[in-house]
């Protein structure tokens, strides 16, 4: 079952006054009609929920409830995409319960730990409850975005594909991943073990130091068979060392690249990858002038 806010506001009658009143209305009536379904699914089992809802601080025991009805039902899939309306970040984001909280919500569970896809997206979630879900459920999939991870060890068998923007430090230690999409800080990203990583997009402040070192000294390098640079203006305000020899790439198939930078800066590396690359079969490039 899907609906939107916009359903909400087709089926709602003429409202007099201020926009912020009428969002503020309709957030109201699109959290009542979420907790209405959830509470009334009778079902015993739930593969998925998916919640893309403007967040505030009233919202947070609705969503708390949501949260807890989707373990007890054993759900598959959980996304949670908390974003803000407005131009101002909120001074609360919605905070994902602690590890303490979490496990007395699965204590209710039956044992009913299916769940293999987490999306969480301006929530505050902690390092703790990220590394109970790896060790404790059949997670496959894993992406956390616009929001700050301080120390994270992504360890076991099951996880094949993890995407996250921010962390401090982050260990890998998985044999199964296959996918790893990173835009985080430099020097932040360990590889211990990761024979079956063949798909890596890096990004943010990470490609800076990626380019100058990550390509030499990094063995993972070889096992990949696509690669992607995401490289925002912000990342090349200053000048990168961009090597001028780069080992073998024997599997890569595939390499896209954006990046922001003076043109003849750009355009030196990108050949230097081709060539290291024998068995390349698709290339992609966009070049960004930072006097636009």
């Amino acid at each position: 079952m899907t609906k939107t806010i916009n359903d909400i506001a087709d089926q709602s009658s003429p409202f007099v006054g201020s926009m912020d009143d009428k969002i503020d209305r309709l957030k109201a009536s699109f959290k009542c009609w979420i907790s209405n379904v959830v509470q009334a699914y009778a079902m015993p089992r739930l593969d998925e929920l998916t919640v893309r809802f403007p967040f505030d601080f009233n919202n947070r025991e609705s969503i708390d409830m949501w949260v807890d009805c989707a373990f007890k039902k054993g759900v598959s899939r959980l996304e949670l995409a908390l974003h803000y309306w407005g131009k101002t970040i909120p001074d609360e984001i919605y905070c994902f319960p602690d590890l303490d909280k979490f496990r007395g919500m699965l204590a209710n569970c039956d044992g009913l730990y299916n769940l293999r896809e987490v999306v969480l997206s301006g929530v505050d979630v902690s390092c703790q409850v990220i590394e109970f879900m790896l060790a404790h459920f059949p997670l496959e999939r894993l992406c956390i975005s616009n929001t700050y991870i301080d120390t994270l060890s992504v360890s076991g068998d099951r996880l094949k594909s993890l995407k996250l923007d921010e962390c401090d430090h982050l260990m890998i230690s998985s044999s199964n991943l296959m996918s790893l999409t990173y835009a985080g800080s430099e020097n932040s990203v360990f590889f211990e073990h990761a024979p079956n990583l063949s798909d890596l997009s890096v990004g943010e402040k990470f490609c800076a130091t990626f380019l100058p070192t990550g390509l030499l000294n990094g063995g993972y390098i070889s096992w990949l068979k696509r690669l992607e640079f995401v490289m925002p203006r912000k990342a090349l305000r200053e000048s990168v060392n961009y090597p001028l020899e780069l080992p073998v790439t024997p599997n890569l198939e595939e390499l896209k690249i954006e990046i922001y930078g003076v043109q003849d800066a750009c355009c030196l590396w990108p050949v230097l990858l081709i060539k290291s690359a024998p068995i390349l079969c698709k290339f992609s490039v966009k070049v960004n002038s930072l006097l636009n």
